[in-house]
């Protein structure tokens, strides 16, 4: 019998490909340090060391994840930089069907 999830936890191995994919991190290695609404974990790739937020499907709009991220920015005063902070809204976890 197959059982309805409400919320998952992405699989390290498989979103570290995605990163190292889309971020072009050479072999980064995820731990998950808060799981939530949204899920935060770390990513280590060699000696760059980042954070990366996957949220729920439906709890924020890309124009909200983009003001979150510029709040950030402000709030401990990090030049903006091209491409630093990005959302990617193509990955989608097992319990997202239906959401676009």
């Amino acid at each position: 019998m197959s059982f309805p999830a409400l919320h998952s936890v992405l699989a390290p191995i498989a979103l570290a490909g995605m990163v190292a994919e889309t971020y072009g991190l050479p072999q980064p290695a995820l731990t998950l340090l808060r799981r939530g609404l949204n899920d935060t974990s770390r990513v280590q790739s060699g000696e760059q060391r980042t954070i990366l937020r996957v949220y729920r499907c439906g709890w924020r709009t890309p124009a909200e994840v983009g003001w979150e991220l510029a709040f950030l920015q402000h709030l401990i005063r990090i030049p903006i930089e091209s491409g630093r902070f990005r959302f990617n809204p193509t990955c989608k976890a097992a319990q997202q069907s239906g959401c676009e």
